[in-house]
């Protein structure tokens, strides 16, 4: 029995440090740590969104996003780290992602679009919960 119980807590062991070099392997943790922290959070969380200028990359438009006094600055764990988007009809949904970790903050400071818009797009913050808050308009 002794025996058996030793095993076990060998295996153990060997599935934790495997668990730990997967998730936090060469890379380092950051990626990792984004990976199980990341959530959409809503307007309320990131306070006013405001939009600078828009500038083409590769097959991309990228529009620079400021975010204003929102709890996230005054919440030091919490970074933007990535823009979800959906563009449908005449109308932009985005969501801001925050995370534990400041991998990935570039990606969260701006809107990256397809090439193909072009004219005048309304723009939303779509919170997690569905709820529309009107961000105003962008021209393409």
């Amino acid at each position: 029995m002794n025996m058996k119980l030793r095993m076990g807590a060998i295996l153990n062991c060997w599935t934790s440090l495997l668990l730990a070099a997967l998730l936090f392997g060469s890379a380092g943790c950051g990626p990792a740590i984004r990976m199980v922290t990341e959530e959409p959070r809503p307007l309320l969380f990131v306070g006013s969104v405001t939009f600078g200028k828009l500038t083409k990359v590769d097959d991309s438009i990228h529009v620079p996003i400021t975010m204003g006094e929102g709890p996230w600055q005054r919440n030091s764990g919490q970074f933007p780290t990535r823009v979800i988007t959906n563009v449908r009809d005449r109308k932009i949904d985005m969501t801001i992602c925050f995370s534990s970790s400041q991998g990935h903050a570039e990606h969260g400071s701006r809107l990256v679009l397809s090439e193909e818009l072009t004219g005048e797009y309304e723009i939303f913050y779509l919170d997690p919960n569905g709820t529309r808050h009107s961000l105003g308009n962008l021209t393409f």
